[in-house]
């Protein structure tokens, strides 16, 4: 097979598109981390941690399923590296004893201390409910006034 213009230019852009396929899967997985943080911390709405916890139990199944977070596989398959590796590497840097090397049993403790403490807020905010405690603090002024 002859090669042609566009065999050519596929060649020569490759190594760029590998990287960029990296970088996209890195984002992505940096953007979920982001803001299922920011959904955890600041919104009370019982619904949204529900779901929050299923796409947490669904990150769970597939790294129970593959051995490893599927967004860490791409990012690895891409970059040689993932966020999984450079947060251990930045637990080394800072001194913290953290002797676990294994990926597995990394990322499932990460997922399943965040179900944890997502489970413990969704139960808190059931039980003020149930209690009729309000925090909201538009509430909190008016009381005060």
């Amino acid at each position: 097979m002859e090669e042609n213009i566009i065999h050519k230019w596929m060649h020569n852009v490759k190594p760029y598109f590998k990287n960029l396929c990296g970088a996209w899967y890195m984002y992505l997985h940096l953007c979920l981390a982001i803001f299922s943080t920011i959904i955890f911390l600041f919104d009370n709405n019982v619904y949204h941690l529900i779901l929050l916890l299923n796409i947490i139990f669904l990150d769970s199944l597939g790294c129970i399923i593959l051995s490893d977070c599927p967004l860490n596989i791409f990012e690895e398959k891409y970059t040689n590296t993932s966020m999984l590796v450079e947060r251990m590497k930045c637990y080394a840097n800072f001194g913290i004893m953290y002797k676990c090397s294994h990926k597995f049993e990394c990322t499932m403790e990460l997922l399943i201390n965040v179900a944890t403490l997502l489970s413990i807020k969704i139960v808190m905010l059931i039980a003020m409910q149930i209690f009729g405690i309000n925090f909201h603090p538009s509430t909190m002024i008016h009381t005060l006034l």
